[in-house]
């Protein structure tokens, strides 16, 4: 008999070693698969505690009482409505605000991040509707030129034609439009392409159209059909020919 307890605690030994050892693989196994919840909880707090400062923000927002409250909008106000909606008030700001925000907001134009730039630029056109924007006009003008030197921003779509209606062509200006038009990455490069010509006739942007046609710029089946208006027909006609089936 105590023969066969021993082989029994022996076995019951076995036993609860293997069951210990299965315990444990499953655990890590437990372990590995609840990892990437745990991950997805974490980053779930962290977009949490981002909307809670995002609402405080918004709920809070009384208008711009320094330039550090327009830099938070810039960074933290999201998104993009809310961020109009504030930038507002930078035209109504009191004085001492408007007058040290301007300033900044046109070195902004220049700013590294393209977020920055095309914010600093909204900020701007709201700011214009002040008439103390007046006394900066030089200056951000002068600020465009940085701007247009960039790759281009959002508010292109609204910078390029006022420029246009505006009829600026400062010869700094029409550099800047010349640095859009010739970067093949830049999706308002055409665009740059027509305002220049409209501002400068004696300019010709028909080989550098063409050069965007061949080289399959984003845009490029649109210029096609804009050719047009830059060479004789016949050319355009030619050239429509040779690239509409462009693959």
């Amino acid at each position: 008999m105590n023969g066969q307890g021993r082989i029994f605690r022996v076995l019951a030994m076995v036993l609860l070693l293997i069951l210990a050892i299965g315990w444990g693989i499953d655990r890590a196994r437990w372990q590995q698969e609840l990892q990437p919840l745990r991950s997805d909880a974490t980053g779930k707090q962290g977009e949490l505690a981002s909307l809670q400062i995002r609402l405080h923000q918004i709920e809070t927002f009384k208008g711009f009482d320094s330039f550090e409250d327009v830099l938070s909008v810039i960074e933290n106000s999201h998104p993009t409505r809310v961020f109009e909606d504030q930038a507002r008030s930078i035209a109504s700001a009191e004085a001492p605000v408007y007058e040290v925000s301007v300033p900044q907001l046109i070195e902004m134009l220049d700013h590294e991040e393209q977020e920055k730039r095309q914010r600093a630029w909204r900020l701007l056109q709201f700011a214009q509707a002040s008439p103390r924007f007046d006394r900066y006009e030089l200056d951000y003008r002068d600020g465009l030129v940085k701007l247009l030197h960039r790759r281009s921003i959002v508010g292109f779509n609204k910078l390029l034609p006022w420029l246009r209606d505006e009829k600026i062509n400062d010869e700094a200006i029409l550099a800047g439009l010349r640095s859009r038009m010739m970067d093949d990455e830049d999706t308002f490069a055409p665009y740059a392409a027509y305002v220049l010509a409209e501002l400068n006739p004696n300019v010709d942007i028909a080989p550098r159209l063409i050069e965007m046609i061949e080289r399959k710029h984003s845009q490029w089946r649109s210029i096609l059909h804009r050719l047009p208006n830059y060479m004789p027909e016949d050319e355009a006609d030619a050239l429509f020919e040779k690239y509409q089936d462009f693959r």
